[in-house]
Parts: structure tokens; C-alpha cells; sequence
């Protein structure tokens, strides 16, 4: 039933026999203080006895405390958790809280007198659960609290206007609900004792209602044994029933971890639990006698501001910088308490890779990223009917981190790129199989698994292998001691398999939306905890499992009111009065274990810095603690305490920082670059990205590194539509092309064939998506409107002499040689202008803008004198316009340049001027430009990027 361990001896210590301690004044700890008690009270009987504790974290370092102690070879006692102690003396095997739910589910079937889908249920079963717990760990009587409970909602529902309490459906449904709570819970209980079965709370119940048949039983078995219970705190009624039984049988002892410092003040919530403690188990004079550490004990304590949680993160991982560099945690037990334990995450991803630290606490799975991975995996498999998966869904899967790991190492990851990339190029809104066998022919698991489930239990089974396979991964590719990815995806499996037996009990038939909401529900409620090896390095802990521990040094993250303590949220259907009079735990009960846990801290501590944030929104951004202003003011007058404050935020980088990242101009960047602008041609958005940002233009021109976005374009984004766009207004125009501008009505005929041909080409730029649904309709809308726009332009703007050159450059691409050489040839300026039209003797370029457009294009008279920073502001819309009519040519003709907003009703042509706004039309400012376009380029083949 319980473990052996045999200890050796410790030479540091020199004692004559076992049950002789060391000089007291060498004992720093609570746990070498009871060893030292346990070892002077038993001596060579110390390996009899049973030593409970409140979790198992402390034992390791019990063990080492009682070894440490020792002179001779002897084994070690029995050290077990109050949970362990309970369940074995019940005979009872724990429930999970996944079969805990589902057995109140099935109660809730059974009982209740009003029905309740899958979906109602999730969101009320786990407040039940735990309104089931308090009223079975402070054993309450469950029929008079539940029937009370409902006779209350009864009376919230009376009015004198309707004494028969007739109301709607809602209403009866809720107090039906009420009144059903009592049988749903004797029912629950019932199933879960049938299958020998219980859940912790019910577990300390049948301890504490059975205790004068169990515990005489058991030290008939171990008569020269004694329960030594150590380190407990806040008692239920069920602990201190049975405790006190023992007690009275004179089988256990008390060993408490308190300080006479918020003990003996009455005011201090921190002691509320030692005050009140039943004089059976912790006599005054034992109360008396708790040490004096907090005051006396030299303590610097650092309060530090922050404005979020990735800046609390942020200090954490540099303070841990710090220790490792310092070698601190090799002399001194350091610890990160974590407040907010959904910090987990963002702190291991920030650690440094060479800091020595240990990961020990309990959080919900949900939390995690193997939680998270079943919420995408269940996510994809929400529409059986489609045999296809949702692309977004298909996405978020692939590119979960766990699964790029997985991808990587089983060598399929290209597998898995070139299907991302396929999502995104070929437009696929939904993946059927045949798309997903094309890039994962010779990986049939991989086809399995991204396949669309026939059913609930199909894909139920198809997730369990998934992670199955995932752990098999993470057991060849991690070492031992790195259990971080491994425990909580072991927990995953679990949690999988679990539901999988309930899904084909109860929700074979239920919509896949349902099910992958069930076990996302699931995530929620299965607590994984985390163990690694305590007594080395910086260990990283949720505040419940600093619990009987001494850390010389703490930094405790999420100091905020409403995390530490809680505060008076509370998820239960009990209100806080019918609690108060069936003796059942409320917020001012949570907040003295709070309390006591944050002082507990500072029983051994030199140091502490507690982080908090201030402002921001979120969890916690109600400002500091109550107890941080509480110590403040309290230890001001106390001459072993110093206490100071700061405000850390990680520094944004200065601008020199900024322009440290410079690529310098080599060579070979040299050679790649003129080949390219020779052989290729450089366009004017290219130079337009230039001017705005050198090195984005560096990624993209050189290193072909472009940001793509890898899902389908579901829905038609800007550039979708002015292609769209443009392509209409091409067709519609090209019969015009070298001939009589078309007249007013014409141009009313080109509309409405032009609106019926936009639904088409629109189409054709979205692939498989459809037009008739969301946000695709308002854009069909906005594409009908800008066309409409274009043509109701040309009517405003109707002559003899107007006449149309040009359409996107007729199909083909224009070039211009540029006067730079190099020795591939003449660098060449590239590009298509939408429309090149003769209004009379001047030649006119028309680019059209489907976006916002400038109130006003200005080339300036001397571009030279523009600044490096301003030349994409001032210069990049007008060198676009000037590119355009280089590259149409008609050198020595008159010319005008403009856009053509086509976004609103309001915008129209928006002409080139110069800085007297005056229409640039002079075929001299041509050859200058071609001159400044060619100083551009000699300085992109010149400088540095920075």
C-alpha cells in the first residue's frame, strides 16, 4: 500500500544514536525542526509510522531533512498526502473529473425534473460538482441544504398578484431544476459508491461518517504506528472529525507551521484558522509556542510595478537570468510563485535555454497547449456533412506548435507546408480528402487524421491516436528530466480515451459542434500537475504548493486584488446567506487560506519581490493586493524589514537600437542585385517599398522572403476586389481602344454589362469561395459601386478629342531602359499603366485607385532636397505616376498624370501638380525625373540597408 524507502546516512551530521537530534540552533526549517521532533519521539519505531501532509511536493524534502538527521541505515516512514491517506483507508479508487462529470450527467438524466441538453448541462454541471464538494467536505445535510435551497427559489418566484406561483416555461424549468437537486445528488453519489468509485469530497465524507469502523481496523493492523499529521492550515468539518477521533484514540500528533507573528493578532485573517482551531488538536499552549521568524528574521521585501503580464513575465525571466549567472540557486532555495498560473506558458517560452529549473504545480488543461490542441482538433471536425475540413480550422491545426514539432521530426513537415500553401493559392474554403492525400501520399496516418470523422466516435478515436502518436514523439525527442510538453499531452490521452467511452455511451447521435464543445468543457475541469525535481535549481510554483516549504529567496508573480486573495467571485448556486447557515465555506474563508500562504512565504525569506500590474485590462488589473499594501504599512516600524518600490517595463529600443540591424552592401548583394534589375526590371512599387521601408524591400527583392498569408481568401479582401476591378473595366473599355471614345449612352450600356460581368470575374478571384454569403455580398456591392464610379467619371468628363492609347499596357509589359549600367546591361524600369488615353495634344496616364487617395499629389520642384524619412510621404505617390509615363513613352509629347479614386462618389481624378498646382504636363520634367529615377537606383546598388 505505501512505499519503503531506505535511508543512509548523512556525514555532515555526527550522532550517537538515531534518536538524538542535532544542536536545535542548526535546524533553519519547519521540516528539520519535525524531523528532528520525530526522530528524538520514535527513534528506531520512526519507521512505523504514517506522516500526512497536505500534497506530496514537501516529502521529498522530509525525507531529506529526517536523512540529514541520521547517523545509521534505517527505513524510511510511511509519508503519504491527506488525499492518498483517504482513499486507501476508504477503499475507494478516485473518480476523475471527467467521470465525475459524466456521472452527474447521468444523474441529471435520471433525476431531474426538467430537461437538460448536453449543451445546458456543460455549462452548469461543473458548478454543481463543486457546490457538491463544499456540502460534502463541511458535511452539511445535504436533503435539509438542497430543499431549503428550493423552497427559497420558490418563494424568489412568488407574487401576490399569482399566489399559484403559475409562471412561464423558463420559470418552471428553473425551480423544477431546484427542486430536483437533492435526488440528482443522492443519485450521484449512489453510482459512483456502486462502482466503488468517489471523488475526493465524498471520499473525506465517508472517512468522516465511518471513522469509528475504519480507523480501529487500521491500527489493529498497525498497532505500534501513530498518524502524524503535519502542516496543516484551514481544516473542513470532515478533516477535523476524523482527525479528532484519532486524536481521542491518542494515535496522531499535530505538527503546525505558524507564526506567532499573525497567530496571536487577532486582526491578522492570516492566523483566523490557528484561533479558531479546536483545542483537541492545537492546545493554547501549543499556540503559544509557534516560533517568532516574521520580524525577526532580516527581510528585504521589493514591491514591482508592471503594466501587463507578458512585463511580469519578462522580469521573471530576467531575474532568473540573473540567478543562473550568479549560480544563486546552488546556496539558496529560490522559487518564482506564480499568482496567475495561466502564466506557465508565456514564462517557460522566456526562460533562458541555460537556467536549471524545476516545474512543480497544478493547472487546468485548458491552459495549456495540449489543451489547446484538442480545441483545434475537435474544432476541424464540426462538419461531418461538408467530408471537408473549414480551412481556418485546418490552419490553426497545422500550425499549432506542438504539431510543427511533429510535422518537423517525422520528417512530413514540407508535407504539411505545401498543403498550407495549396489552402492559400488554390483558394480552398473547405479540404476535402483528395486535396489532403495529394501532399501526404505516403503518410496514410497523416491522411487519417487530417480526414473529416464519419462520427462522433470516429473522430474521437482519430484525436486518441493523434496524441498517442504525439507522445511517442515527445518520449524519443525529449530527455527525462523534461516533462513540460510529455505531462500534459499524457494528459490529453487520458482525458481523450476517458471521453471517448462516454461519447460512445451518450452522444453517438449528437451534432459534432456538441461533442468538440463537450470536450473543450473537459479541458477545463482535468487538472494536470506538474513534477520534477524539487531539490535542484529554481523551482517554478503555484502559491497552494509552496505549502511546508522554506525558499530563502521569492519572487511571486500576479501580487494583484482579486487573484491574491480572490476576492468574492464565486461560481455556486448557493447564495452567501443559506451558506453562512449550513456552515458552508464563503469568500472570507478563501481569503484567510490566502492570507496564510502569503505570509507563509516570508517565515525563512531574505528577500522578495512581489509583482504586480497596474492598469491594463484583464485578469488582475484590479491593482496591487490588499496584502501588499497590508505588509507595507505593518512592517514600516519593524527594524529587520526593509521594504522598497520600483517600476520595471522592458525598455522599448532607441532609435540607434533600431538602425543597429544594417545588411551591408557587399559584392555579391551588388552582383544579385544589378542581375536582377537588368535581366528582370525593377517596378515602381518595388521602388515605392523602398522609400518606405529599405530593409522590407531587402527581405522581399533579394532574400524572396514575402509575409503570405497561408489561409484561403474566404472572403474578398481589397485586393481581390480592385483586381476585380481592373479586369472589368479593361473588358469593357478594350473595344474602344484606338477609336472614337464612346458616347453617353454607350458608356450606360458598358455600365450594366459591366455590373453583370463584375459577379463572374469576382468570382474567378476567389476560387471556391462563394459571393452570395457575409462579407462577400458588401463586397460584390463595393466592386458594382466602384465600377459604377469609373464609368459615371467618364461621362462627367465627355469631349471630342478624348481618345484611348492604351489598357494595361495592351497585354504586355513595358520596359524602359534607365541610364544605369551595369554588366548585365541597362538596368530596366518595368510596370503596366491601367490606361493611356490622348486628350487633344496631350497624352494622359490614368492609374486607377480602388483604395483612399491623397487630397493632393505634389512633385516637388527639387526632390533632392526631400529627407530619406519623408521620401515615401512626398515623393512615393507622384513617382509611381512619373514611372508610369516613362515607361509609356511619347518623350517629347505634352503629358498629365493622375489617379482615379474610384472608392467614393466624391473623389474622381486627382491630377499631378507642381508646387505652384499647376497640372504637370512639360516633357523636360520627364527627362529630370528619368535622371532622379537613376540616382535612385545607383543609391539602392550602393548603400547599406538599415
Amino acid at each position: 500500500m505505501f512505499a519503503i524507502i531506505l535511508f543512509t546516512p548523512n556525514s555532515y551530521f555526527k550522532m550517537g544514536a538515531l534518536h538524538l537530534p542535532v544542536n536545535i540552533f542548526d535546524l533553519k526549517t519547519f521540516l528539520q525542526h519535525t524531523a528532528a521532533n520525530l526522530i528524538q519521539q520514535f527513534g528506531d519505531d520512526l519507521h512505523e509510522q504514517f506522516i500526512v501532509i497536505p500534497n506530496l511536493r514537501p516529502a521529498i524534502f522530509l525525507r531529506k531533512a529526517i536523512a540529514g538527521l541520521i547517523e545509521k541505515p534505517t527505513l524510511s516512514p510511511t509519508i503519504l498526502s491527506i488525499e492518498e491517506l483517504v482513499f486507501s483507508l476508504t477503499d475507494l479508487k478516485k473518480a476523475s473529473s471527467t467521470e465525475s462529470l459524466f456521472r452527474l450527467y447521468e444523474s441529471f438524466c435520471a433525476k431531474s425534473k426538467s430537461h437538460f441538453s448536453i449543451e445546458e448541462f456543460m455549462g452548469i454541471g461543473p458548478t454543481v460538482l463543486n457546490d457538491f464538494y463544499e456540502v460534502d467536505l463541511y458535511l452539511a445535510d445535504p436533503k435539509d441544504l438542497f430543499n431549503y435551497l428550493s423552497d427559497i427559489r420558490k418563494i424568489e418566484q412568488w407574487a401576490p398578484d399569482n399566489p399559484e406561483g403559475k409562471s412561464g416555461e423558463y420559470a418552471k424549468k428553473y425551480l423544477a431544476f431546484y427542486a430536483s437537486l437533492y435526488e440528482i445528488y443522492a443519485d450521484y453519489r449512489h453510482k459512483l459508491r456502486e462502482e466503488k468509485h468517489a471523488d475526493p469530497a465524498l471520499a473525506f465524507r465517508t472517512l468522516a461518517e465511518n471513522r469509528a469502523e475504519i480507523f480501529p481496523l487500521f491500527f489493529e493492523k498497525h498497532p505500534n504506528s501513530q498518524l502524524i499529521f503535519v502542516g496543516f492550515n484551514a481544516l473542513t468539518p470532515a478533516e477535523e472529525t476524523f482527525m479528532k477521533y484519532t486524536k481521542r484514540m491518542g494515535k496522531s500528533q499535530f505538527f503546525w507551521d505558524a507564526d506567532q507573528y499573525y497567530v496571536n493578532d487577532k486582526k491578522q485573517e492570516a492566523g483566523l484558522f490557528f484561533r479558531n482551531m479546536d483545542e483537541a488538536l492545537l492546545p493554547p499552549k501549543d499556540r503559544e509556542n509557534f516560533p517568532k521568524n516574521i520580524g525577526n528574521n532580516n527581510l528585504h521585501v521589493t514591491s514591482v510595478e508592471t503594466t501587463g503580464n507578458i512585463q511580469q513575465v519578462l522580469f521573471a525571466a530576467e531575474k532568473v537570468a540573473e540567478w543562473t549567472e550568479a549560480a544563486v540557486s546552488e546556496e539558496e532555495q529560490v522559487a518564482i510563485v506564480l499568482g496567475n498560473e495561466s502564466l506557465i506558458s508565456d514564462l517557460v517560452q522566456m526562460l533562458p535555454t541555460d537556467a536549471k529549473v524545476n516545474l512543480t504545480l497544478g493547472l487546468p488543461l485548458d491552459q495549456l497547449q495540449a489543451g489547446q490542441l484538442l480545441y483545434a482538433y475537435t474544432r476541424m471536425m464540426r462538419y461531418p456533412e461538408k467530408k471537408a475540413i473549414y480551412h481556418k480550422d485546418l490552419v490553426r491545426f497545422l500550425q499549432h506548435p506542438f504539431i510543427r514539432q511533429f510535422l518537423y521530426f517525422s520528417g512530413t513537415h514540407k508535407n504539411g507546408d505545401e498543403l498550407l500553401q495549396a489552402i492559400a493559392t488554390e483558394n480552398h474554403i473547405y479540404v476535402g480528402k483528395s486535396v489532403i492525400q495529394r501532399f501526404f501520399a505516403e503518410h496514410p496516418k497523416w491522411i487519417t487524421w487530417l480526414t473529416a470523422a464519419e462520427d462522433n466516435l470516429s473522430m474521437a478515436n482519430q484525436l486518441a491516436d493523434l496524441i498517442e502518436n504525439l507522445c511517442i514523439f515527445w518520449d524519443q525527442a525529449k530527455s527525462a528530466d523534461e516533462n513540460y510538453e510529455r505531462e500534459q499531452t499524457y494528459a490529453a490521452l487520458h482525458l481523450v480515451r476517458e471521453a471517448s467511452v462516454w461519447i460512445e455511451k451518450y452522444f453517438l447521435q449528437e451534432s459534432p459542434k456538441v461533442v468538440s464543445e463537450l470536450i473543450w468543457q473537459l479541458t477545463k475541469v482535468e487538472n494536470i500537475s506538474f513534477r520534477g525535481e524539487p531539490e535542484t535549481g529554481i523551482q517554478i510554483m503555484g502559491i497552494l504548493e509552496t505549502r511546508l516549504l522554506h525558499f530563502d529567496r521569492v519572487l511571486l508573480l500576479s501580487t494583484n486584488e482579486d487573484i491574491i486573495p480572490q476576492g468574492k467571485s464565486q461560481y455556486s448556486l448557493i447564495p452567501l446567506d443559506v451558506k453562512k447557515h449550513f456552515d458552508l465555506p464563503w469568500h472570507t474563508h478563501k481569503d484567510a487560506i490566502f492570507a496564510y500562504h502569503f505570509y507563509h512565504l516570508f517565515h525563512g525569506c531574505h528577500q522578495a519581490e512581489l509583482v504586480y500590474t497596474q492598469g491594463g485590462s484583464g485578469l488582475g488589473n484590479a491593482g496591487p493586493s490588499r496584502f501588499l499594501y497590508q505588509i507595507e504599512w505593518e512592517w514600516a516600524q519593524l527594524k529587520n524589514i526593509t521594504f522598497s518600490k520600483t517600476l520595471y517595463y522592458a525598455p522599448l529600443k532607441s532609435e540607434s537600437e533600431k538602425k543597429a540591424f544594417v545588411i551591408e552592401n557587399v559584392p555579391m548583394l551588388r552582383d544579385k542585385l544589378e542581375k536582377q534589375f537588368s535581366e528582370k526590371g525593377i517596378s515602381p512599387s518595388a521602388l515605392r517599398m523602398y522609400l518606405r521601408d529599405p530593409i522590407q524591400f531587402y527581405s522581399e527583392y533579394v532574400l524572396g522572403i514575402r509575409n503570405e498569408d497561408l489561409s484561403a481568401e474566404e472572403d474578398a479582401g481589397l485586393p481581390a476586389i480592385g483586381n476585380a476591378v481592373h479586369k472589368v473595366l479593361e473588358e469593357v473599355y478594350k473595344p474602344y481602344i484606338n477609336a472614337a471614345f464612346p458616347d453617353e449612352q454607350q458608356l450606360k450600356s458598358m455600365q450594366k454589362n459591366a455590373i453583370k460581368m463584375l459577379k463572374s470575374v469576382l468570382q474567378s478571384e476567389l476560387g471556391n469561395a462563394s459571393l452570395d454569403e457575409g462579407k462577400n455580398i458588401i463586397a460584390l456591392t463595393a466592386a458594382e459601386e466602384m465600377v459604377r464610379h469609373a464609368i459615371q467619371f467618364d461621362m462627367q468628363n465627355h469631349f471630342s478629342g478624348r481618345e484611348i492609347i492604351a489598357l494595361e499596357n495592351n497585354g504586355e509589359k513595358l520596359h524602359f531602359d534607365l541610364p544605369v549600367e551595369t554588366k548585365y546591361g541597362p538596368v530596366k524600369l518595368t510596370g503596366i499603366v491601367d490606361r493611356l488615353e490622348r486628350w487633344g495634344e496631350d497624352f494622359v496616364y490614368i492609374d486607377y485607385k480602388t483604395g483612399n487617395i491623397p487630397n493632393r499629389l505634389v512633385w516637388p520642384d527639387d526632390p533632392y532636397a526631400i529627407d530619406a524619412e519623408k521620401r515615401n510621404d512626398k515623393l512615393g505617390p507622384g513617382l509611381q505616376l512619373l514611372c508610369y509615363s516613362t515607361l509609356a513613352g511619347q518623350p517629347d509629347k505634352n503629358f498629365q498624370l493622375a489617379l482615379l479614386g474610384l472608392k467614393k462618389r466624391t473623389d474622381g481624378y486627382q491630377w499631378l501638380q507642381d508646387e505652384n498646382k499647376n497640372r504637370i504636363h512639360k516633357p523636360k520634367l520627364r527627362g529630370e525625373f528619368v535622371d532622379y529615377l537613376a540616382d535612385l537606383i545607383a543609391e539602392i546598388l550602393t548603400c547599406d540597408f538599415e
